[in-house]
């Protein structure tokens, strides 16, 4: 049987997929892996469907061993990978031989890393799910992070990647991996440096002409409180003039402004209600700047309106679309 044993948990490492949504009704958020599109990558890196549960992990990361020859990719940020002592590229397919060892150090660039595995992470769906929800405690493995002594199974074994697999397994050493990968790339196609591309809010409205310049030219700084439930920031106290607004329904991508006037911007763990004022929305192809955000980070912000974010994210799609295609084709040829 093709398992994974967690040998060291790492800091916070989490069974994640493509999230639960539609039951905020029901109090459960959608949750799901906070960078999507290294999530679907690394799953198309590997030959799965781009919603497969996979682990993501944290700043600094688990040691797993390998029972069987297994398939893996590791996306989104960069950090300190080795297999027998050999550095493992990211980004691309790689063959851990049966008894191989991966250890992930640290987060060198970017917050949030994913090991992705051929046949996927098997864990019991919950509510459609397989992802952990981990401030309720369900989902996942045991509802909670990943810890030293916890055995994984994966999903079946496919054979998609026959040829690959008959070359790299016929070479020497723990692991073997092909010349070619997905380049970094961020899906908002900006800089880091970029100011995040925010929509107005339903309470914008009611931020003065300075506190509404400073928060789209002044820069915020991410708090170490922040987790995946929300990024908590701080720049200029924000002030809103005296309104009343009802608890109603957020998503991820809202930014909420408390009463100390820092802004918070909600991910993927979010509450399924808010009673703090909305004063924005991140575009929805800000996601994996938002997911790879550390504490001490600067962020801006700039006006983006409704048909230009649509614009970005299907252009983001169509780029995507290219990718998925360019690796099954190179799966086929091996």
């Amino acid at each position: 049987m093709h398992q994974l044993k967690i040998l060291r948990g790492g800091q916070l490492s989490s069974i994640q997929d493509a999230g639960r949504p539609g039951f905020q009704a029901l109090g459960v958020t959608p949750g799901g892996a906070l960078d999507t599109v290294a999530l679907r990558v690394g799953n198309w890196l590997v030959g799965n469907a781009g919603h497969q549960a996979a682990i993501e992990i944290t700043w600094a990361g688990p040691r797993i061993g390998c029972t069987e020859d297994t398939l893996i990719a590791a996306t989104g940020a960069a950090a300190e990978l080795s297999c027998a002592g050999v550095p493992v590229p990211g980004w691309r397919p790689v063959w851990i031989r049966k008894g191989g060892v991966l250890e992930i150090g640290q987060v060198t660039e970017g917050a949030r890393l994913y090991l992705c595995v051929q046949g996927g992470i098997d864990t019991p769906a919950v509510l459609g799910g397989l992802g952990t929800d981990l401030r309720n405690r369900f989902g996942g493995h045991a509802g909670r992070a990943l810890i030293r002594g916890d055995v994984l199974a994966l999903g079946a074994q496919q054979e998609s990647y026959p040829r690959l697999h008959a070359r790299l397994t016929d070479t020497h050493g723990d692991f073997a991996a092909p010349p070619w990968q997905v380049s970094m790339w961020r899906d908002s196609g900006v800089p880091n440096a970029a100011p995040l591309r925010l929509l107005t809010g339903p309470h914008q409205s009611r931020l003065g002409p300075k506190d509404l310049a400073a928060l789209h030219g002044a820069s915020f700084r991410v708090l170490p409180q922040s987790d995946r439930q929300a990024l908590r920031l701080q720049g200029p106290a924000l002030t809103l003039r005296s309104c009343r607004y009802p608890s109603a329904g957020v998503c991820r991508g809202v930014m909420q402004l408390p009463p100390d006037g820092n802004p918070i911007l909600l991910l993927a763990d979010h509450q399924t209600t808010g009673g703090y004022p909305v004063i924005g929305v991140t575009a929805g192809v800000e996601g994996t700047r938002l997911a790879q955000l550390r504490p001490g980070d600067a962020v801006r912000f700039v006006p983006c309106g409704l048909a230009q974010a649509q614009q970005l994210l299907r252009e983001r799609e169509r780029r995507l679309l290219i990718i998925k295609h360019e690796l099954a084709w190179r799966a086929a040829q091996g």
